[in-house]
């Protein structure tokens, strides 16, 4: 049980762990009101504030209550206010980020773990956790694409680890093929199958940490990574039942990938064909390039064999076979294949130039049909990566920007 006493300044709570003698070990844990108030004074709103009672009754909390929250449970003035067993408390508690590695297929994948390495809760409900999985293109663990220094602070999984961690959820993360510290792998070999693989035996991996409930496991992706989250959920539904207890979309896309390209590079085209930049022979040129280049590798799953010259760099032959894979998932139709048991968050940058934020309303949509508990948060002034933009979106300029904020929202 947890015993709640009031002392002068602070909030002191017993833990009574249960020995093999039927006797109980006492350890005492203390939170400062000062720490609270002052330091946390947004996570309580005025009523809460003034409801705090001036002397806390002890309360007895069997530790395998129901709540996770332990001090919200038993003191309903703190249930804005998370706390874990060791005192830490939601927004400046302890980011224990664990270098991990493991091996899936012939290399090493390495991670990192947010979590306890023991088991925290030895006697009471074991906790969620969740896998976050990174945008296109070889994006470390962070969530920042390997070998583009000035933009190496992007940081979206990283950001994303502390929030969930500050909500006590543990997560993983890790390097995928070719960055951070992972072998860099022949991209010509690398096929949709691979990335699967390493997110499925991520997921693997990450269920055996302790203290975890393998069948609490939330798949967080961006971009490119919602596509293989929600990939992973079906199979995971299909193979081992109820193992995924929901998906946080970011930034997803809800068209099949090679459409996106052609979504994103065609406005490109048009503005410089307005601005002057390009004359009206050169945008048709470029146009006809990119579709019949688009057309050939959905039906030979390659690149054509003539170098390409208007789209040179768009596309290579080492990545043209995991494009064209991937462009034959339609996340749109794939939502309806998801179990609706499997509730859905979905987040958009209201400032997101990568990915318009009707694909998040698409798939909204499709969930819905399916019968899925789902909720759509446009986040208020945020970019691709859910960081604050005053003023118009630059990626040119806003990406290089170290001061950028992740969004509180």
């Amino acid at each position: 049980r947890i015993e709640f006493k009031r002392r002068e300044n602070s909030l002191q709570y017993n833990l009574f762990q249960p020995k093999s003698n039927n006797s109980f070990e006492m350890n005492s844990h203390f939170l400062t009101f000062r720490h609270i108030f002052r330091e946390n004074l947004h996570s309580l709103d005025k009523k809460s504030a003034k409801a705090m009672p001036l002397a806390v009754r002890s309360h007895s909390v069997p530790l395998n209550s129901k709540s996770p929250k332990i001090l919200a449970h038993a003191c309903p003035s703190l249930r804005r206010f998370s706390t874990d067993l060791n005192g830490n408390s939601s927004g400046t508690r302890s980011f224990p980020d664990h270098e991990m590695s493991f091996r899936s297929g012939v290399i090493n994948v390495h991670g990192s773990y947010v979590g306890h390495l023991v088991d925290p809760l030895k006697y009471g409900n074991k906790g969620s956790f969740a896998l976050l999985l990174a945008d296109t293109g070889n994006a470390d663990r962070n969530g920042n694409p390997t070998g583009i220094a000035e933009i190496g602070h992007l940081n979206l999984n990283l950001n994303v680890a502390r929030t969930l961690w500050d909500s006590g959820v543990a997560s993983f993360r890790y390097d995928k093929y070719g960055s951070g510290k992972s072998k860099k792998v022949d991209e010509r070999k690398l096929d949709l199958d691979s990335y699967l693989k390493e997110a499925r035996d991520s997921l693997k991996y990450v269920k055996e940490r302790p203290g975890l409930d393998p069948k609490r496991a939330i798949l967080v992706g961006h971009g490119e990574g919602s596509i293989l989250s929600m990939m992973l959920a079906k199979e995971s539904m299909e193979m081992n039942g109820k193992d995924v207890a929901g998906m946080i979309l970011i930034s997803p896309v809800s068209i099949p990938f090679l459409d996106h390209v052609i979504e994103r590079v065609e406005p490109l085209m048009l503005s410089a064909l307005s601005s002057g930049q390009m004359d009206r022979e050169k945008y048709n040129l470029v146009k006809s390039e990119l579709r019949s280049t688009i057309e050939f590798m959905r039906k030979n799953g390659t690149l054509p064999k003539e170098p390409l010259v208007h789209i040179k760099g768009l596309f290579t032959h080492d990545s043209a076979p995991f494009l064209s894979q991937i462009d034959k998932v339609e996340p749109s139709k794939l939502a309806l294949e998801i179990s609706k048991e499997i509730p859905v968050l979905l987040l958009h940058g209201e400032k997101d130039t990568e990915v318009n934020s009707i694909h998040s309303q698409k798939l909204f949509e499709s969930f819905n049909h399916n019968g899925n508990k789902v909720e759509k948060v446009v986040v208020s002034k945020a970019n691709h990566h859910l960081k604050i933009v005053e003023g118009d979106p630059n990626p040119n300029v806003d990406y290089p920007n170290k001061d950028l904020l992740f969004s509180p929202q």
